[in-house]
């Protein structure tokens, strides 16, 4: 067997390995930011009830970011992630958690009124199944 096909005598094997060890330190940081978002929006939501659209845009894209190091991690992929390609770009942003309880509060008077609606006309069909017993 040659030098040449020898694999681990590979130079882009171990610019890879490289890469993946500096990398992983990214998604330590990256691990270390997602939890510091994680916590001040949650402060923000405890004292205003609505979430910060900024650290959400942001978050979506540190997921995006960590997302894209695990696929490089893994052999998914062999484009490099963030600083050597471009940041991630949040697609859209999620609604807050003002208009999602706002969306859930305006859909329970409905769901109220047609669960009162179903039993009113079950006891309707039940009261008269005991008519027409009575009556036999």
């Amino acid at each position: 067997m040659s030098d040449a096909t020898k694999p681990y005598k590979d130079r882009s094997a171990w610019m890879r390995g490289l890469y993946m060890v500096i990398f992983m330190f990214f998604l330590g940081v990256a691990k270390f930011v997602t939890f510091v978002v994680v916590i001040v929006q949650f402060i923000k939501v405890l004292f205003s009830a609505d979430t910060n659209q900024k650290l959400v845009s942001f978050g979506e894209s540190l997921s995006q970011y960590q997302y894209q190091i695990l696929m490089f991690l893994t052999y998914n992929t062999e484009q490099h992630p963030y600083p050597m390609s471009d940041w991630p770009v949040a697609t859209e942003t999620a609604p807050s958690v003002a208009e999602a309880s706002e969306t859930a509060e305006s859909s329970e008077p409905a769901k109220t009124t047609e669960a009162a609606a179903a039993s009113e006309q079950t006891a309707t069909q039940s009261e008269a199944d005991t008519n027409d017993k009575i009556e036999k």
